[in-house]
Parts: C-alpha cells; structure tokens; sequence
C-alpha cells in the first residue's frame, strides 16, 4: 500500500456508516467513490426521476447527502483521522456533491472524544412515529442540540418553546426547525450536515426524533418559520424530539463504493 493510501475494510466501514444516514424520501440518493492515492471520498447524487415531480429543487436530495456526509465525518474521526470536507467542489460537475478528505488527527481532544460517542449513536438512532413520554427535556440538552447544528453552519430554533424557559416548565417534546442564512445547494447540504447531528446528539441522549418533511413542502411555511422575525433566514426541516421507547438499532445497509481504478461499483 502507498503511503496515504487505504486499505479497502476502513472505507466500507466509512460508507457503511454513511447510508445509515436518513433518507428524507426514501430511495437513497447517493453513491461514493473512493481515490485511494489522494485518499478522498466522492459523495454524488443519484437523482430518482420518480421523486421529481415531490423535490423539483432536488432540496430533500441534499438534505438527504448531507446526513449522510455528516455520519461519513463521524465514521473518518473514529478512526483516528480528521475529515476535511469540500461541499459542491466543481461546478462543472453539478452531481458531485462533496469530497471529504481524511488526514492525520494532530489532536484527541474533546472535538474527537464528541465524534467518537456520536458513532454509537449512528446505530440507535431511528426515525420514530410512537407515542413520546411525558419526560421533560432539560434546558441545557435543547442548547446543546442548537450548538450541534451550528457546528455545521446551521441554525436549530423551537418556534412552540418559550422564550424565558425560566418562567415556563420544561417541555415534554418540542418542534425544532432547522434553517441557514441562505437558501443555495451549499447551504441545503449544510443543513443536512446539521439535521444528522442534531439527531445523534439527541440519540446519544435516549431523545428520538422524527422529521417533519411532508411540512416543509410549501415554501410560505418555511418563510414563516425564520428562525428570528427580524433576520433573514431559510428553514428547511422540522423535527418532533421527545423521550421515548428505545428504537431497535439499525442493521448496517448495504454501501456503495467504488474504486478510482475500477470500472464497476460494488453495492452491498
């Protein structure tokens, strides 16, 4: 093996953890090809033509590969490397929609420690539509949830939850939005970065969480949900997030990778 270079058994580890990731639509609309000399991993869209009629902006489609680059990212730094992630690199090549480049960790600090205990939440988490408990949510894990989105450049708002939480008991569930700044592709993949992140923190605590994506289909909801009345803003997903049953654990999906120097992808 050259120097830089991966054996096949870390990235199928990778990518396995990847397509665990939420597919808003159902079909998953992502492939990945591995270079092996850069070393970098290849995330690209694979367009359902039956869903164009239900995501014409391909909005759900990004969101979608986002989750799945964010559990990409969390796969990469379990293994003791450092993801750097490129989002839309080539405009010449719409359908690739980003590179992530593991490199040596210089640190094995708390940022590698959170990412190590999200991987175990990749598995627990489930989308859930059963009855949430009548548990009430502390004030500092819905702050904690707000920091995970921003991490990815996002924004998470909880437009029912009051605004002085000292003058109000603690909430049982909540309605989360998550919104950017910007309403562009880069920004989309983003907030599917962020949507993933808030959804293993929130495994990671015993909450479940269910997106809200049939909601957010007509644009005027989105614009009323801002997340500040003052400010510009776009809000692309709600979330339903409250204590519950656990969730049986997902089984690994098939992945999809492919060499740089194979003519064929391999599909599990």
């Amino acid at each position: 093996m050259k120097p830089g270079t991966l054996g096949a058994a870390v990235p199928q580890t990778w990518i396995s953890a990847a397509v665990a990731a939420p597919s808003i639509l159902g079909p998953r609309p992502w492939s990945f090809r591995l270079d092996p000399d850069t070393p970098a991993v290849e995330v690209r869209a694979v367009p359902d033509r039956a869903l164009c009629e239900i995501d014409p902006e391909g909005r759900a489609l990004h969101l979608s590969v986002g989750a799945a680059v964010f559990n990409l990212r969390v796969a990469i730094g379990r293994s003791g490397r450092t993801p750097v992630v490129r989002l839309l690199p080539l405009p010449s090549d719409p359908g690739l929609l980003a590179v992530v480049r593991p490199v040596p960790s210089v640190s094995h600090g708390a940022e590698a420690g959170r990412r190590t205990d999200l991987y175990g939440a990749i598995w627990r988490r489930r989308d859930s539509r059963f009855p949430l408990a009548a548990r009430p949510i502390p004030a500092q894990l819905l702050a904690e949830l707000a920091d995970a989105a921003r991490e990815c450049g996002a924004e998470l708002c909880f437009p029912e939850t009051e605004p002085d939480p000292a003058r109000a008991p603690a909430p049982t569930t909540v309605i989360a939005a998550v919104g950017t700044e910007h309403d562009r592709r880069a920004d989309w993949l983003r907030a599917g970065q962020a949507l993933q992140h808030v959804l293993l923190v929130a495994a990671a605590h015993g909450l479940r969480g269910a997106p809200l994506h049939r909601s957010m289909d007509w644009s005027d909801l989105r614009t009323r949900l801002t997340p500040a009345p003052e400010r510009r803003g776009h809000v692309h997903m709600l979330l339903h997030l409250g204590y519950g049953l656990a969730a049986p654990a997902a089984a690994p999906r098939g992945s999809v990778l492919t060499p740089a120097d194979a003519g064929a992808r391999q599909q599990g």
